[in-house]
């Protein structure tokens, strides 16, 4: 096999294969600087082309063969691939310069507008439980009335009794439980038992009455229990965070 012919020997461009390089270059076309990685990658494409024009050993003439078309087809599918770079590395600065931007000067309204729905999310969230139906009062209308027993219910245990440990223990930390102190509402009726040291308040559970027991807070923690009248038996139990 021979080396290519001298350049000006070569066949120009057909047509079709101008049309092709002008729409690659303009595919590539860009406003601003080419990127550095780009630009190393066009001059060592251009660099192994000129490498190819070095003679090589020659060789008998039977085994001459045309290559300017395979030459040319191989310009256009270098420079095929230079477009392509120029398009990827341009496309990779701007997104890397829009996430710059959005990180420099709207990452504190993004972060605002968080929060707000979150908070919102959670006032809407309270509004839902409060505005579960009872088959007597609401639980804030219960709670606001001490001669009444304290309304707590097995599907809403947390909200309920977090609500009942306002009220009666504002402060936790500062309570009485070396025995047990009583928050019974007027006229409450529960069978004595063994309800051990801590807090005991006189509630409603689920329509019977019942006792809550609020245990020596551990930590930032306090262990909260419902127990039967009567038998002092653990109907729920659960741990709060002690309030600040």
């Amino acid at each position: 096999m021979t080396t290519d012919e001298p350049d000006e020997q070569l066949d120009p461009l057909s047509p079709a294969e101008e049309e092709q390089v002008r729409a690659l270059l303009a595919d590539a076309r860009a406003n601003g600087p080419m990127p550095a990685d780009v630009v190393a990658r066009l001059e060592s494409s251009l660099a192994g082309l000129a490498a190819e024009r070095v003679q090589l050993d020659p060789e008998p003439a039977d085994n001459v063969v045309p290559i300017a078309r395979t030459r040319r087809h191989r310009v256009v599918a270098l420079l095929g691939a230079a477009a392509a770079a120029v398009v990827v590395g341009l496309g990779i600065g701007s997104f890397v310069d829009q996430g710059e931007d959005l990180d420099a000067g709207d990452s504190g309204a993004v972060s605002s507008d968080f929060d707000r729905r979150d908070t919102e999310a959670e006032d809407a969230g309270v509004a839902a439980s409060e505005a579960a139906p009872e088959a007597e009062a609401t639980p804030s209308e219960e709670l606001a009335r001490p001669d009444r027993p304290y309304v707590v219910r097995s599907d809403h245990l947390g909200v309920d009794l977090v609500r009942v440990q306002r009220l009666v223990l504002p402060s936790p930390v500062g309570a009485m439980y070396s025995h047990y102190a009583e928050y019974l509402p007027s006229g409450f009726r529960c069978k004595v038992a063994a309800w051990g040291k801590g807090v005991l308040v006189g509630v409603q559970y689920d329509g019977d009455p019942a006792l809550v027991v609020f245990r020596e807070p551990m930590g930032d923690a306090q262990v909260v229990e419902v127990l039967q009248c009567g038998t002092s038996d653990v109907l729920r139990s659960t741990t709060l965070p002690v309030p600040g």
